[in-house]
């Protein structure tokens, strides 16, 4: 039996956590709301005592609810706070009251108090969801109106004294939730998180997004309420059948669609996310200070990496449950499957979510991969099982995608393989969360920051673009008369593209800010040294066993490994491209050992990449990693950060793998190239081939390098894969050199007429403008053609000072020798003067240098030539041959000093054995006469050496001419069909018949008094 006194004390806690009083109405403590007379009831108690009696009317367990009902039943006038908030602050006085009760010395009391307050914490929680759900209390219209999303303001409150809103109370969330977890959570649950994700729909990443980001990931944290979360309807609706549902109509679609990049969907609606930060922070450019530039990109930064933190710990919070884990699963792959627009060229952005949504998607899904991503672990290693690209009933879909070497029947054939043998009694494989999620981040990835990366390189070029015709109509518009009518038609369409410039540099600005975040960049970079691991490990077998890769790679390669997708590889390597190019020094803090062995083993190895474009993006990520102290300072080269490349230089001039075979490999490649697949093949191809050229340069200055050179050189007699090379080396010469020479004569004829100021000015003006732009195109093709004709030029220079072998054969030598012959006559024949410009250094045009270059080359292989079959092929060039066009070469050379006196004696010497065996030949040529048709070659009609016959076709053909053709187009040029070299057939009986009317036809030219064929005879005679 609890004494009076304790009743009292009891009554009086109870007063003070409930501000009701039945005895007389009395101001509560300081700062909070005044207490409330119950009257009526009071007037009932006492009733129901006795008319009698005098007792004072307290506060008990027993009548507790019954008071709280009654004050809950009106609303005291004037009062301060809405009956739900008045609920938390009792809720929260209760949980400071049972804090007090600790430390009374009374046990008994102590028990008491705390009993009574924790069954009153009880009735306030039930009572809250009465009022949430029934409309059994009177409310405020406004707090009726918003139910239960009043709890979301106590969520996000301050604790401020005097506030009618209270904040939310610690334990209030489980308690409530644990109550209700059976009945009508949902119900009171729904509204809190619609009204979330209405805050925040249209808001952009400098919005006031925090608070309601925090207040789902406390909903999160418990568990009931998670549980709830992920049942409700607007978690994943019913008939969501693309991205940009996903991304409007469900409550995280909100919260992930928080944006920097304005969404291309609503932008040409005039419709953006607030505040605007193009508006905020990148408008007005040119009068905007560099540091408050940098400070906004920092801020937008800083906020980003909050939304992900917030985001990470919501969808963790749902992953690491059980009971929820599923629901967020299926979120995360209806997220990605329904967004396979966004993989197209050209996104349809009406029915995909924008490139926020993916933006921050991927960078949870990096987060969720940040415990297994460090490949030194090997965390990754037994859960990573690839059979789950293809197995079908996974998280993510692989089917429709492009694969690294089968065809989708293939791919179809092997599944069924797979499919019957698992119904023979072989049970499917179930694949852990790791697998999950590093799959589920590989296609996240391909359709987020890597499709961001892309777009924007794309609005780079569009932008350099405008930026270029700018510039051309800004100078035209300098030269006409102000006031005419041209003059005003211009100068409004170079207003138009001063805003769109503005424009787009808004909106690049927007794009660097997400994709130049170096933590994120770190992130994904993290992420494909793992993918980069893996799929060595898949395709070696000796790095599968933990040592170094070896090549050549197992052939043929494994299935599991030819229906890889494709962009595996792609978007890896595209990444590594971007992360060169903007934060190179992301790449000295990271270790890159697995990049540089993923690109060196797969480089040349054609079978497990069958795409040569695929591969030669390979080539372009390592052209940009190489040291700039290497490389030749004269030439046009990539930029690259030199401190950066110190971090891999020891790697690429040391280990054994990359010194045994990355120039194998770039030869492969280079040959490969020839034909990608694509439409745009025949002008591609010389890009990847600069890029080539350019690792090229740099291995044939490191010395180890260069004796990998010299070995592949040697093989097959030098009719191995280097000679496909040379050959391939030499169209490219022919093709982009003469292009570039091509322009010159047009250049200089516009520039000669520019410099007629009465003949220009007495053009009409769309002539003149018509002429500059004539102008201005040839520059830009005569530079990009000097770019790329450059590096091969320079190759054949630099390669034939210690390889020629592969540079003499038959199959070769004539090619090479027209080739030279034929620009040396340009660079000092009478049409040299067609080629004199203004400012050629501005195009790169350095004609005395690639005369330098030429020379050299002759020089080489003259050095070389024991045989002197190079001087016969020189001289027999009737095209491009004449005899004056050394003496001139020697003469320029000499006045520039551009080479030293041994090498003006050896090209002096040259040209006179070339002179000598011209005259031979053309004697040679006399003593033959007329030569019969069947000794003729039916493609070049010339006399036939080595005659052999085509085994389909059946034509016959001189080897070292059918043989170059090969080189170049596998394929019998007669009927198409397939050839090689090693098919040929020799003519043996032709080639005795040419041998025996040479010899017939020479006898007979010879005087009667010549000395016999053995006699001794001058050298000459003997050669001859």
């Amino acid at each position: 039996m609890i004494s009076a006194d304790h009743r009292q004390y009891l009554s009086g806690a109870l007063t003070n956590v409930f501000l009701f009083s039945l005895e007389s109405s009395k101001q509560g403590s300081a700062g909070s709301p005044p207490v409330v007379l119950l009257a009526d009831l009071a007037e009932e108690l006492r009733t129901e005592a006795g008319a009698e009696s005098s007792s004072p009317l307290l506060l008990d367990e027993e009548n507790l609810e019954r008071v709280l009902w009654a004050r809950l039943s009106f609303l005291p006038p004037g009062y301060p706070q809405t009956p739900l908030m008045y609920l938390l602050g009792c809720y929260q006085r209760a949980s400071q009251e049972i804090r007090a009760a600790g430390s009374l010395k009374d046990p008994g009391l102590q028990k008491s108090i705390t009993d009574a307050l924790i069954y009153g914490k009880q009735l306030v929680v039930s009572y809250v969801g009465l009022m949430l759900t029934m409309d059994m209390f009177p409310q405020p219209p406004e707090a009726q109106r918003r139910g239960a999303a009043q709890l979301l303001d106590a969520m996000q409150a301050e604790a401020t004294p005097g506030s009618s809103v209270v904040p939310m109370p610690a334990g209030f969330l489980e308690q409530w939730a644990a109550r209700f977890a059976d009945e009508n959570l949902g119900d009171m649950l729904q509204p809190m998180v619609a009204e979330l994700a209405r805050r925040v729909r249209m808001m952009s990443m400098l919005g006031e997004f925090q608070p309601q980001l925090q207040a789902l990931c406390r909903l999160l944290e418990v568990k009931p309420l998670a549980r709830c979360f992920a049942s409700l309807p607007d978690f994943l609706p019913e008939g969501l059948d693309n991205g940009r549902k996903v991304q409007d109509r469900t409550v995280f679609g909100a919260f992930f669609n928080i944006s920097v990049i304005p969404d291309m969907h609503l932008l040409p609606l005039g419709i953006l996310q607030q505040p605007d930060i193009r508006q905020m922070c990148f408008s007005n450019l040119e009068n905007r200070r560099q540091a408050d530039l940098l400070a906004s990109l920092q801020s937008i930064r800083s906020c980003s990496a909050t939304l992900h933190a917030g985001l990470h710990a919501a969808v963790h919070a749902l992953l690491k449950s059980k009971d929820t884990r599923q629901a967020m699963m299926r979120w995360l792959q209806e997220a990605i499957r329904l967004n396979a627009e966004r993989g197209k060229m050209q996104i349809d952005f009406k029915v995909a979510a924008s490139h926020s949504f993916f933006c921050n998607l991927c960078a949870v899904l990096l987060k969720l991969c940040e415990p297994f991503v460090d490949p030194s672990t090997g965390k990754a290693w037994q859960r990573l099982d690839v059979r789950y690209i293809t197995s079908g009933n996974t998280s993510v879909e692989f089917s429709g995608d492009t694969k690294l070497g089968a065809s989708a029947d293939e791919e179809a054939e092997w599944v069924e393989q797979r499919r019957r043998g698992s119904e023979a009694g072989n049970s499917a494989p179930e694949y852990h969360f790791i697998a999950d999620a590093f799959f589920m981040t590989a296609r996240g990835l391909h359709l987020g920051f890597v499709k961001v990366m892309a777009e924007s390189m794309m609005q780079a070029m569009d932008m350099h673009r405008l930026q270029r015709d700018l510039t051309e109509m800004e100078a035209s518009l300098g030269r006409m008369e102000p006031g005419s009518q041209q003059h005003s038609v211009l100068g409004e369409r170079v207003r138009r593209y001063k805003a769109a410039v503005s424009k787009h540099n808004e909106i690049r600005l927007c794009y660097e800010a997400v994709l130049n975040d170096e933590p994120v960049l770190r992130s994904i970079l993290a992420y494909y040294r793992l993918m980069a691991s893996w799929l060595l490990r898949l395709a070696c077998p000796a790095v599968a066993q933990g040592r170094r890769a070896e090549l050549p790679l197992p052939s043929p390669p494994p299935m599991e490994f030819r229906t890889l997708p494709e962009y595996f590889v792609e978007d890896l390597v595209e990444t590594l491209l971007f992360v060169s190019r903007v934060s190179p020094q992301i790449l000295e803090i990271g270790r890159v050992e697995e990049f540089i062995s993923f690109i060196v083993v797969f480089l040349g190895s054609h079978e497990y990449i069958k795409n040569p474009y695929l591969r030669s993006r390979l080539s372009e990520a390592l052209m940009l990693l190489l040291p700039q102290d290497k490389m030749d300072s004269g030439r046009r080269a990539a930029p690259r950060r030199s401190h950066v490349s110190s971090a891999i230089s020891g790697l690429l001039e040391n280990d054994p793998m990359v010194l045994k075979y990355l120039v194998p490999s770039l030869l492969r490649l280079y040959v490969d190239v020839e034909h990608t697949g694509r439409n745009t093949e025949f002008y591609e191809k010389f890009n990847i081939r600069h890029n080539i050229g350019e690792i090229l340069e740099y291995t044939w200055n490191v010395p180890k390098h260069r004796e990998a050179w010299k070995r592949e050189a040697e093989k097959d007699e030098g009719r191995g894969l280097y000679l496909q090379f040379a050959n391939m080396l030499i169209n490219d010469s022919i093709y982009l050199l003469d292009e570039s020479l091509k322009q010159l004569p047009q250049m200089r004829e516009i520039e000669t007429a520019m410099a007629d100021e009465s003949a220009w000015t007495a053009l009409s003006q769309q002539e003149r403008q018509e002429r500059e732009q004539t102008l201005q195109s040839s520059g830009r093709a005569l530079r990009d053609f000097l770019s790329l004709s450059g590096i091969c030029v320079q190759t054949l220079c630099y390669s034939t000072e210690e390889i020629t072998k592969p540079f003499l054969l038959p199959e070769m030598i004539d090619r090479l020798a027209g080739m030279l012959n034929y620009f040396l006559l340009y660079l000092t024949g009478p049409e040299r003067r067609k080629l004199r410009i203004k400012d050629p250094e501005k195009y790169g045009f350095r004609p005395r240098e690639l005369l330098m270059q030429i020379c050299k080359v002759y020089i080489n292989l003259y050095n070389a030539d024991r045989d002197r079959e190079f001087i016969a092929a020189v001289a027999r060039d009737d095209r491009s041959y004449r005899k004056e066009m050394f003496p001139e070469a020697v003469a320029v050379l000499k006045d520039c000093a551009l080479l030293p006196p041994d090498g003006l004696d050896c090209l002096i010497r040259l040209s006179a054995d070339v002179e000598e065996a011209a005259q031979k030949g053309a004697e040679e040529e006399e003593e033959l006469g007329d030569i019969p048709d069947d000794f003729l070659d039916p493609i070049y009609a010339t006399l036939m050496k080595d005659p052999v016959i085509l085994p389909s076709s059946r034509q016959v053909t001189d080897r070292a001419i059918i043989t170059r053709h090969l080189l170049s187009d596998p394929i019998d040029p007669f009927n198409r069909q397939p050839l090689k070299a090693e098919d040929l057939i020799p003519h043996t009986e032709l080639k005795e018949k040419i041998d025996a009317w040479i010899a017939e036809h020479r006898a007979r030219k010879k005087p009667k008094d010549a000395a016999p064929i053995g006699a001794d005879a001058p050298p000459s005679a003997m050669e001859h």
